[in-house]
């Protein structure tokens, strides 16, 4: 039994904690929040894996420590968000929106769209 999208966002919006609970516990679901509006939301710590994150508009969310891993995250908004210490590896951040976005010590390995980033 899938949860429902509405549900995803819902919990995204008011208890992270709990997402994330049910997030370890559900690891392979496939979780898709596509288009979702998570404005200026506090989203510290997420555990949004594997996910459909495509257009989802994250502006001036706090992303910090969030765990983006194989997520798509296609032309989603990160303008003035916070993903400082954030593991976004292997993500796919093609025509995503970057401006005035906070990347400090992101682990970005593998990640395909952010040529902006000197990749070392």
């Amino acid at each position: 039994l899938m949860i429902s999208k509405e549900k995803v966002i819902n919990l995204l919006k008011t208890d992270t904690k709990k997402w994330n609970e049910y997030r370890r516990t559900h690891p392979d679901e496939k979780i898709d929040i596509s288009g979702a509006n998570l404005e200026d939301e506090d989203l510290r710590a997420v555990i949004l894996t594997n996910a459909n994150l495509s257009n989802v508009n994250f502006s001036e969310s706090n992303l910090m420590a969030a765990d983006l891993r194989g997520s798509n995250c296609q032309n989603a908004d990160f303008t003035f968000a916070n993903l400082s210490y954030s593991k976004i590896n292997n993500a796919d951040f093609t025509n995503a929106q970057f401006y005035y976005t906070k990347l400090i010590a992101a682990d970005y390995k593998g990640a395909t769209g952010l040529s902006f980033l000197t990749i070392k």
